[in-house]
């Protein structure tokens, strides 16, 4: 296990329990009870958002969403890691690193 909690491709991520979601216009809408904040996410951050109902290695995502989206493997790859390190900072996810 990553002892500094950094994400990585073989990370396992999942929501984390203590925030409310929903969606307006096709858009991920949350409310974080622990944080007390509003996000909404674009069209291919919504679409993580809902990969990661449950557990599920990057990796994994990952593949799925070069499947759905026309999008450079690398440039994926990059953004996805960025956005659940934002999640992770917020505490909306879960991480087994």
């Amino acid at each position: 296990m990553n002892m500094d909690n950094t994400i990585t491709l073989t990370s396992t991520v999942m929501r984390a329990p203590e925030q409310e979601s929903g969606s307006i216009d096709a858009q991920a809408i949350l409310l974080s009870v622990e944080n007390g904040k509003y996000y909404s996410m674009n069209a291919m951050g919504t679409r993580v958002w809902e990969g990661i109902r449950s557990p599920v290695r990057i990796d994994a995502l990952i593949k799925d969403l070069l499947e759905e989206f026309e999008v450079d493997p690398l440039l994926c790859e990059s953004e996805v890691l960025q956005f659940l390190t934002r999640l992770q900072l917020e505490r909306l996810i879960k991480t087994e690193c």
